[in-house]
């Protein structure tokens, strides 16, 4: 059973490699200030200090999606999307940290949107 579609895959793996600080080395010096403003804003060390907060349930569920998407890595038997060979990079295991970690980097995004519509209207 495929647990995940391409777009996810690449979608997760995208915004995974935001928070490892990673975007320069596969896009580009065009990312490096982007790259350096991650740094700073951390979101790996945040999902760390937010895990311990989780209730067990939750920490079951980080694990299932993580084992799931896991499982998709090694059934792909290699047979990724093409984004990720043109970007020269493999899909690496992922960890409730790193889903925690995109999860914070969206909420980020999405409060930047809500205050900039704010002061627009």
């Amino acid at each position: 059973m495929k647990v995940f579609n391409e777009f996810q895959l690449v979608s997760i793996l995208n915004l995974s490699c935001f928070n490892k600080v990673e975007a320069a080395s596969l896009v580009g010096n065009s990312m490096l200030q982007f790259d350096i403003k991650m740094r700073v804003l951390d979101f790996l060390w945040n999902a760390e200090r937010s895990y311990q907060y989780l209730n067990q349930e939750t920490k079951e569920m980080l694990n299932w999606y993580c084992e799931g998407f896991n499982e998709y890595l090694i059934v792909g038997n290699g047979e990724f999307p093409l984004e990720l060979s043109l970007l020269g990079t493999k899909p690496r295991p992922l960890t409730p940290l790193d889903i925690i970690s995109v999860t914070h980097f969206i909420g980020s995004i999405i409060m930047k949107d809500i205050k900039y519509k704010q002061t627009k209207y």
